[in-house]
């Protein structure tokens, strides 16, 4: 399996589907962590992570760590880089208005329940791992550990002489990606490049061999040790060579990809994908304009007044399908525009009258791709299934019943623009 350097920019910047899983080049992986980790941004306001905040007009490079389960929004599974980038450059975007902290107000009304959370689009070690491996699925570090994982097997040789890049490293609570490993003319590693996103953002780090044996806990033999792992489907594909993208022309992908800002904009950032519960909001800089013509699927369904209105403005969608605002007045229309997706995402369950089994009956013109339950923080509480290609013709499929009364049916969607999730309830107003 070969790939476009220059198709896999554009993917990232616009979304696509995960990879098709019967191999994994070795050189995708490493330029989806290295753009990951390399990514620029500047905040125009304050924008909280764990321990302090991105600082507005200052530079960031890396994208953000924020564990966003509760509303599914990880960058990479299922927002779109651009979407993110296309926020930050709004300055009335959820990227500012919303810490999605427990405890804090969400904006559909109730309360969030988040855990490791404070930005509305974010990263984790384990949302990183699987969006490079080309994984679809919602893993947690425990996954890889428990073996549930199917084309991930523990290395037989743990050794620091056996590490090779792609290889996955784990400790409890964490993983991260082995990009490069430098070796010296007689064999010996020199150098290992890690690559994660942990505590603040996505970040390249470069270890000496002593210094990557501490990190693996070598030297501690304690129940903090870590281990290498290995994904069956990476592979090096003839004339794809084991290299490094210079760090030259990252520069220049980099610089060309920036995000200009738009006069129109979601709250969400250009081109989200949307359940058909989420709130819309329309951010603009009115300029001479008066209204905004919105089309569904290239016909206008509706005119906004906005000539009272400062820079925000409510819609509300007419059904699943993909939208597009453009500003105008009597004179014209602007030919800037923004575009969001709105998905079907109305799941209905069952419960056999026995309490055994679930079944989930999905929307007729939904693409359903994950199924299970979750806590109110999003963090998963059964393991998550894939929807069959006969589930999703169906209409249904039978999963576990609810193993506790406060758990949550989660199901993930998938559109064209990103993924999305079956309304959240318990954030809407109680």
């Amino acid at each position: 399996m070969v790939y476009d350097r220059e198709a896999l920019i554009e993917n990232f910047y616009n979304y696509t589907p995960a990879l098709p899983t019967e191999s994994i080049p070795l050189n995708l992986l490493k330029d989806k962590a290295r753009m990951m980790s390399c990514i620029e941004w500047i905040p125009k306001s304050d924008v909280p992570y764990n321990s302090g905040y991105f600082r507005k007009d200052e530079l960031v490079q890396g994208l953000p760590y924020s564990s966003v389960k509760e509303l599914q929004r990880f960058i990479g599974l299922d927002v779109s880089i651009y979407t993110f980038l296309t926020a930050v450059n709004n300055p009335y975007s959820l990227l500012y208005t919303e810490d999605v902290a427990a405890g804090n107000p969400c904006y559909l009304g109730g309360t969030y329940n988040g855990k490791n959370s404070h930005t509305f689009y974010g990263t984790v070690c384990s949302s990183f791992t699987a969006f490079c491996f080309g994984e679809i699925n919602n893993y947690a570090s425990f996954n890889y550990k428990n073996g549930q994982l199917p084309h991930y097997t523990l290395k037989a040789d743990q050794s620091i002489d056996a590490v090779s890049p792609g290889d996955l490293f784990w400790c409890p609570g964490h993983v991260a990606l082995i990009t490069e490993v430098d070796r010296n003319a007689g064999g010996t590693v020199v150098r290992i490049e890690l690559i994660e996103s942990a505590g603040k953002k996505v970040t390249t780090t470069k270890y000496t061999p002593t210094a990557f044996a501490r990190r693996l806990g070598k030297s501690l033999n304690s129940k903090n040790q870590g281990y290498l792992y290995e994904n069956k489907l990476l592979t090096k594909v003839a004339g794809d060579k084991e290299i490094n993208l210079p760090s030259d022309s990252l520069s220049s992908i980099l610089s060309d990809l920036r995000v200009d800002n738009k006069e129109i904009c979601t709250w969400f950032g250009d081109k989200p994908c949307l359940g058909e519960w989420d709130k819309i909001m329309l951010n603009f800089t009115k300029k001479d304009y008066d209204r905004i013509f919105v089309f569904l699927n290239d016909v206008v369904v509706d005119t906004l007044d906005i000539s009272k209105d400062n820079h925000s403005v409510e819609y509300h969608h007419r059904g699943r399908g993909i939208y597009k605002a453009h500003l105008a007045s009597a004179r014209g229309i602007s030919p800037v525009s923004t575009s969001f997706e709105v998905l079907d995402t109305k799941t209905k369950m069952y419960d056999n009258t026995d309490g055994s089994m679930t079944t989930i009956l999905f929307p007729d013109n939904s693409n359903p791709e994950i199924v299970y339950w979750v806590n109110r923080a999003g963090e998963q509480y059964t393991f998550p299934l894939i929807v069959s290609e006969t589930a999703k013709k169906e209409g249904k499929m039978v999963i576990q019943a609810k193993p506790k009364p406060e758990n949550i049916l989660r199901v993930i969607y998938r559109g064209e623009y990103g993924r999305a999730i079956n309304r959240p309830d318990h954030l809407f107003q109680e």
